[in-house]
C-alpha cells in the first residue's frame, strides 16, 4: 500500500523572508513562501526576483517567480 502525503505549504512572515541567488543568472529570489512536495522530494521557494547587472551596479524588479529544488536524501543519522 503507497501512502499519500500531502503537499505543504509555508508562507513567511516579512522578517522570515531570505535572499536566494538562482544559479542561471545570479537573480536574486526574495522567497516568501516555500512549497514541499514529500512525495515528488522536492521543494519550491515562490517569491519576487531582482535581476542583478553586477557591470552596471544596478537592480531591476521582475515579476513573481518559483524555482524548483529536488533533494537527495543523503543518509539518517542519530538525532
Amino acid at each position: 500500500m503507497k501512502r499519500e502525503t500531502k503537499e505543504i505549504e509555508i508562507k513567511l512572515e516579512p522578517e522570515q523572508r531570505f535572499f536566494v541567488e538562482t544559479k542561471d543568472d545570479s537573480s536574486l529570489l526574495l522567497v516568501d513562501s516555500i512549497l514541499i512536495l514529500p512525495e515528488a522530494w522536492q521543494i519550491n521557494l515562490d517569491g519576487k526576483v531582482f535581476h542583478v547587472d553586477y557591470e552596471e551596479s544596478e537592480i531591476t524588479s521582475g515579476g513573481r517567480v518559483s524555482a524548483g529544488y529536488e533533494l537527495n536524501q543523503l543518509g539518517v543519522y542519530d538525532a
